[in-house]
């Protein structure tokens, strides 16, 4: 490690203590409620309370880097718990800097490792991305469409849809799925990887002559708004496709015949990227009304919404705890009394999907609108 790095390192282990004991005051234990890992397990070190206690005790050298592994990679990053935090102290904002410091000490585990180099070497953490989509679409337009890997992935036929839907508003994207956003790298602690992938994008959308970028992917959405242009310029505004179709002249109706959609009830899950860090809660909802459905809320929503499961790798490292959230998510749609249970996120509409086993439909929003 240099000695730029190892003093930025220590001035990270000096916040993390502080941060422990602005949370020890508070003793509020309000961020346990919707916490994944305290879901999973109930154990005090699976709380962000105690996931800060545990970051101040191997600060203090009380604790080996073993332990500060386990808590740290039994995070799905889904920031609920700084949305609860009375202290300012939610873990959330440590775990990626902590990740970093796994990453340079050679710990992270292989499968976010091989998921991270795949993303950077293929353009996609996923085995595969069909890019069919694309055929026809110019090479260089004023907005740009970025389905995302996942999308292209689990369901090319959403980017397809999407893209109908554009060109019935008389925008032809260009199309923009050259590289992935990097997701995965910065989830694995690949800070310079990260930075350079983020600078490659840039380039590629500069190169395309893009001004505005629609994207339908929340995960993306967010490393493209709220973690790329901390490390590279981005000359380019970025709207979910949600933003774009909800923000329609008053009065004009959503493309296709919104009336052949009405009568069912659906149950909205706010995805953690979409609604909690880039604020885009009541967009989809007006949608899901203009459609004609009855809209059924979970308990916990927008800004608290909670995770499917699927973030911040925990999916990667505990699949199987991962589907036990996500089917938390099934059986309170159920419950309600819900005949779908509707997203706007590809990971989270992939997860009910898996935990679900046919008992309830899931569905993109996008994917409820006619063409």
């Amino acid at each position: 490690m240099g000695a730029k790095r190892a003093r930025e390192h220590e001035h990270e282990l000096e916040e993390a203590l502080r941060q422990a004991e602005r949370c020890s005051t508070t003793e509020c234990s309000f961020c346990r409620d919707n916490c994944p890992s305290y879901r999973l397990n109930a154990f005090e070190s699976g709380n962000p309370r105690g996931k800060n206690r545990v970051l101040a005790a191997y600060s203090e050298g009380r604790l080996d880097i073993e332990d500060l592994l386990e808590i740290v990679l039994d995070c799905a990053v889904c920031g609920q718990c700084s949305e609860a935090c009375l202290a300012d102290a939610g873990i959330y904002g440590q775990i990626p800097k902590v990740r970093e410091f796994l990453q340079r000490e050679g710990l992270i585990p292989e499968e976010m490792n091989a998921s991270a180099r795949r993303a950077l070497d293929d353009g996609t953490p996923y085995p595969s991305k069909d890019r069919s989509w694309s055929e026809g679409l110019p090479e260089k337009a004023s907005v740009g469409y970025f389905p995302g890997c996942n999308v292209l992935a689990n369901n090319p036929k959403l980017a397809v849809h999407t893209v109908a839907l554009l060109e019935r508003e008389g925008v032809r994207p260009a199309a923009i799925d050259e590289h992935c956003c990097g997701s995965s790298v910065f989830n694995a602690g690949m800070a310079d990887d990260f930075r350079d992938n983020a600078g490659m994008i840039a380039a590629e959308i500069k190169k395309k002559g893009v001004k505005r970028l629609i994207t339908s992917c929340p995960g993306c959405t967010n490393v493209l708004v709220n973690l790329q242009p901390k490390v590279a310029k981005m000359p380019f505004k970025t709207v979910h496709i949600t933003e774009f179709l909800a923000s329609r002249k008053p009065g004009k109706a959503l493309p296709g015949d919104a009336g052949k959609a009405a009568g069912g009830r659906v149950a909205y899950h706010d995805p953690c990227n979409l609604g909690r860090k880039l604020g885009i809660t009541e967009e989809p909802r007006k949608i899901i009304e203009a459609l004609g459905f009855e809209l059924l809320e979970f308990r916990f929503n927008r800004a608290r919404s909670a995770c499917c499961g699927g973030g911040g790798g925990l999916g990667t490292v505990h699949p199987e705890s991962s589907l036990e959230l996500a089917r938390d998510r099934v059986d309170e749609a159920l419950a309600m009394g819900a005949d779908a249970l509707v997203s706007t996120c590809q990971t989270c509409t992939t997860r009910f999907a898996r935990a679900a086993k046919g008992d309830i439909e899931t569905l993109d929003l996008v994917e409820m609108i006619p063409i």
